[in-house]
């Protein structure tokens, strides 16, 4: 063989070669983005389901803080109290949702924390008739500025993996 031939060779199979890599390199890159594009759906999708619990929760919370000043204000009915009532299984239900779900999306750790104190300040009011419902308002509000940033990173997030 001589050294002509050998060059011929090298330049035939050099762009084949090159056309070869370039194709595996593409495949494993699309994997990647696929996966990417994936993993961020489902992290929308947890997000959103958050955000919906924490929704029911406010609502609950609500509900229960204005139920136990009109309590204190003006007394109840039996079908009041009954209703009043019924709220706190509901919350105790969505509340455990929120700390299950919560585990699964990022930036949710304020979230926990806020809904965890939350809950405490409830059960200290009903429990041991003492606590302050300005506190659970105060809590409230800084949980509806949490889901606020929690749902401005999701968006951020799911905008940009749709890009990739």
């Amino acid at each position: 063989m001589t050294l002509d031939f050998l060059v011929e060779i090298s330049q035939l199979f050099t762009p084949i070669i090159l056309l070869g890599a370039g194709w595996f390199i593409s495949k494993n890159l699309n994997k990647q983005l696929n996966s990417i594009r994936l993993n961020s759906d489902v992290e929308f999708k947890w997000a959103n389901l958050i955000m919906d619990k924490c929704m029911i929760f406010q609502d609950l919370i609500t509900d229960i803080v204005v139920g136990m000043q009109k309590t204190t204000d003006f007394g109840l009915s039996p079908e009041e109290r009954r209703e009043f009532l019924a709220k706190f299984p509901k919350l105790m239900h969505v509340n455990y949702d929120i700390e299950i779900h919560l585990h699964l999306v990022e930036n949710s750790s304020k979230i926990k924390e806020i809904v965890e104190k939350i809950g405490s300040s409830i059960e200290i009011i009903i429990k041991n008739n003492e606590g302050s419902i300005t506190n659970i308002k105060s809590l409230q509000s800084e949980l509806s500025k949490e889901l606020k940033e929690f749902h401005k990173h999701s968006l951020l997030f799911q905008s940009t993996s749709k890009k990739r």
